[in-house]
C-alpha cells in the first residue's frame, strides 16, 4: 500500500500564502492576489464546494448576479494566469519551500502539498522543464516574375500566424516582429535566436497567371536541421487550402497535441473567393501602415468587398479597427468614428463570436468611448481566451482598461507578455514604456524608450515619451533635446500627444515661450478639425492655466474624447486630479481616483 502523502497544516499554508501574495511572482496584480487568497481560505474552512466559476465571478471579480460564465470567461482566464504565476514562483523564489500551493488544471480548488525534509533540496531547474513549442513565421518571399505580390505574401504570412496563434500549446511570434526582418539578408537561425524561438518557418510564393507555388521549410534554431519542408503547387483559388495545410504540418512537426476545441477556431476566408480575398489582403496591407491616408484607403477597399460579401466577419472586424484608429488619431470626431467602430465590431461578432480582433476592438471602444468598464473587461477577457498569444489584444487590454482602472502592475504584466509574444512590436513596446511612465517608474520607462529607439530611430512617439520621463526626473536639458527630436519627425498617428509632450517638457524646463508656442500648435490643429481637447488641457495644466485646462476637459468630456480616461493616471495630470472638479470628472468617467 502506497504511503499517504503528507499534508500541510492550515498555519503552514497561510504562511506560504502570505509569502506568495507578497512576492513579485504575482506581478503586483491585486486581482490575482485576491483570487488566490479567496480559494485558499475557502478550502481551509472546508468550503471548497463553493469554489464554482459563477461564485468566483460574482464574489472575486465583482460580476453582477446575472453573470454567465459561458459568455464571460474572466474566471477561466485569470485562473490560468494564476496557475502560470504559481509555477513561476516555485521555479524561482519558492524553489526550496516545503509547502506547495497548486491549482490543478480545470479546477478552482487548490491543493496543498508538504515536502518534508526538502527545504534545501534542488528541484528540476526551469530550463530542464518541458517547454512550450515556439515558432517564428518569417515573411513570405515574393518570387513572382513581376515582384508585385507583396501584399499577397504578407497576407499568407499573417494567415499562417493566425492559424498557429489559435493553438494554446504553441507560442507564435507576432507579425510585427517578423516583418521587421522582411527583405533583410539575415540567417533564419540568427533571426530565431533574436526572437527567442525554437523553430523558424521560411516560405516563398510564386504566382504565374492562375497558378501558384509555395515552398515552405521549418528549421530548428538550435541545430539548423529541417523539421519539415514541402512544396505546394496549386491553382490560385486553392491558396486557402495551402495555408491550412502548412499550419497543420507545422503543428504536427512540433508534436503539438490539439486541444479539443482548438481546430474550430481556425479562420479562413469566408467565401473562399480569391478576388475578394486579394482585396482583403490589400486592405490589411494599408491598415497596418496606420496613417490617416492608409486607413482611409483600407476602408475604401473593405467597403468594396462588402458590396460583394455582406456577411464576412473579417471585413467588419477590419473596418472596426480602421474607424477606431481614426478616432485615436483625432482625424474624425469620436462620436462618429467610435460609433462606427462599435457597430462594425458587433456586426463581426454576430457573424463570428470567436473573432479575437473584434472582441478587442469592441472592448477598446467600450472602455475609451462608452466608459462601460465591465463590458470592456468582458470583451478583452474573451479576446485573450480565444488567442492567448495575440500581442495586440493584450496591449489594448492594458492600455484601454487596466491603466485607467488603476491596475498599473497588471497592465505591465500583460504588456510584458505582449512583448514576449511580439518582441519587436513597436506598439507593444511603446505601451510598455507608457505603463512604466504612468507608474512613475521613470528609469524603466527611459530604458524601454531606448529599446524602441533602437528598434526604430525615427519613431517620434518614443522620443516624446523619453522626453517626458527625463523631464519628470529633472533632466531638463536632455528632455528638451528629445522633445525637439520628436517634433522634427513625421508621426501623424501621435501628432497630438507628441506636441502636448513637448509643451509640457518645455514648461517643466522653464522655457515658457516655447511651451506656449507648442500649445498654440495644438489648439490650431483643433481649429482645423482635429478632435481631441484632452491634450491641450494637459499642456494648459502644466503651464498653470487651470481655467483654460478645465474648459478643454469639459469639451473632451462632451465629445467623449478617447484619450480623456488617461487623466486618471497621467503623471502630468496631478494638478488636475488635485482639484475637486478633477475628482468629479474622474468619477463621471466611472473611474476611481488613482
Amino acid at each position: 500500500m502506497a504511503p499517504k502523502m503528507p499534508t500541510a497544516s492550515p498555519e503552514m499554508v497561510r504562511e506560504q500564502l502570505a509569502k506568495i501574495v507578497a512576492s513579485p511572482a504575482l506581478g503586483g496584480s491585486s486581482r490575482l492576489r485576491e483570487l488566490l487568497s479567496f480559494i485558499v481560505e475557502r478550502t481551509l474552512h472546508q468550503r471548497s464546494d463553493e469554489l464554482k466559476e459563477y461564485s468566483l465571478g460574482v464574489e472575486v471579480f465583482r460580476r453582477p448576479s446575472s453573470f454567465d460564465p459561458r459568455l464571460d470567461p474572466i474566471v477561466r482566464v485569470q485562473a490560468s494566469n494564476l496557475r502560470n504565476k504559481l509555477k513561476a514562483f516555485y521555479t524561482e523564489e519558492g524553489l526550496h519551500d516545503s509547502v506547495v500551493i497548486e491549482l490543478p488544471r480545470g479546477a478552482y480548488i487548490p491543493r496543498f502539498v508538504l515536502r518534508p525534509g526538502r527545504r534545501h533540496a534542488v528541484s528540476q531547474p526551469p530550463h530542464a522543464m518541458q517547454q512550450i513549442p515556439s515558432v517564428a513565421v518569417l515573411a513570405c518571399a515574393d518570387l513572382s516574375p513581376a515582384q508585385d505580390q507583396e501584399h499577397f505574401c504578407d497576407g499568407i504570412t499573417e494567415e499562417i500566424i493566425n492559424e498557429l496563434a489559435s493553438i494554446e500549446e504553441v507560442r507564435v511570434v507576432g507579425s510585427t516582429s517578423v516583418f521587421r526582418f522582411k527583405g533583410k539578408m539575415k540567417d533564419a537561425r540568427d533571426i530565431g535566436a533574436m526572437l527567442g524561438v525554437q523553430s523558424v518557418l521560411e516560405s516563398s510564393f510564386r504566382r504565374d497567371q492562375s497558378r501558384i507555388r509555395v515552398t515552405a521549410r521549418l528549421t530548428e534554431v538550435a541545430t539548423g536541421f529541417a523539421l519539415w519542408s514541402s512544396v505546394f503547387n496549386s491553382k490560385l483559388q486553392d491558396v486557402f487550402t495551402v495555408q491550412e495545410e502548412i499550419a497543420r504540418s507545422i503543428t504536427k512537426a512540433l508534436r503539438v497535441k490539439f486541444a479539443g476545441n482548438t481546430a474550430g477556431r481556425s479562420k479562413t476566408w469566408h467565401s473562399r473567393d480569391i478576388e475578394t480575398y486579394n482585396l482583403y489582403l490589400l486592405a490589411k496591407f494599408h491598415l497596418n501602415k496606420r496613417s490617416e491616408k492608409s486607413l482611409r484607403r483600407s476602408m475604401s477597399i473593405l467597403e468594396q468587398i462588402l458590396s460583394k460579401e455582406t456577411s464576412n466577419a473579417q471585413v467588419f472586424s477590419a473596418l472596426a479597427e480602421c474607424h477606431f484608429l481614426l478616432a485615436m488619431t483625432g482625424a474624425v470626431a469620436p462620436s462618429v468614428a467610435m460609433a462606427k467602430a462599435a457597430s462594425f465590431a458587433r456586426k463581426a461578432l454576430s457573424l463570428d463570436n470567436e473573432s479575437c480582433d473584434a472582441h478587442a476592438s469592441l472592448g477598446s471602444v467600450q472602455a475609451l468611448h462608452e466608459w462601460d468598464w465591465r463590458g470592456a473587461d468582458r470583451e478583452f477577457q474573451s479576446a485573450i481566451e480565444l488567442s492567448p498569444s495575440n500581442a495586440s489584444a493584450r496591449s489594448n487590454y492594458a492600455f484601454s482598461y487596466l491603466l485607467p482602472m488603476g491596475h498599473a502592475a497588471e497592465a505591465i504584466d500583460q504588456l510584458k507578455e505582449a512583448v514576449k509574444f511580439d518582441p519587436l512590436s513597436i506598439a507593444a513596446n511603446q505601451m510598455l514604456a507608457l505603463a512604466f511612465y504612468a507608474s512613475r517608474r521613470y528609469d524603466e520607462a527611459i530604458h524601454q524608450c531606448a529599446v524602441m529607439i533602437d528598434l526604430e530611430p525615427a519613431f517620434a512617439r518614443a522620443h516624446a515619451l523619453l522626453a517626458l520621463a527625463l523631464g519628470l526626473t529633472g533632466l531638463h536639458r536632455e528632455a528638451v533635446h528629445e522633445a525637439d527630436r520628436a517634433l522634427s519627425l513625421s508621426d501623424s498617428q501621435f501628432f497630438l500627444p507628441n506636441w502636448a509632450a513637448a509643451a509640457c517638457v518645455y514648461g517643466l524646463a522653464g522655457q515658457k515661450s516655447r511651451a506656449l508656442n507648442s500649445l498654440d500648435a495644438l489648439e490650431a490643429k483643433g481649429k482645423k478639425g482635429t478632435t481631441s481637447s484632452y491634450w491641450p488641457a494637459l499642456a494648459c495644466a502644466i503651464l498653470g492655466q487651470d481655467e483654460k485646462a478645465f474648459r478643454h476637459l469639459t469639451d473632451a468630456f462632451r465629445m467623449r474624447d478617447p484619450w480623456l480616461v488617461s487623466v486618471s493616471y497621467e503623471p502630468l495630470a496631478d494638478r488636475i486630479r488635485a482639484q475637486r472638479r478633477g475628482q468629479t470628472l474622474i468619477r463621471k468617467l466611472g473611474l476611481s481616483k488613482t
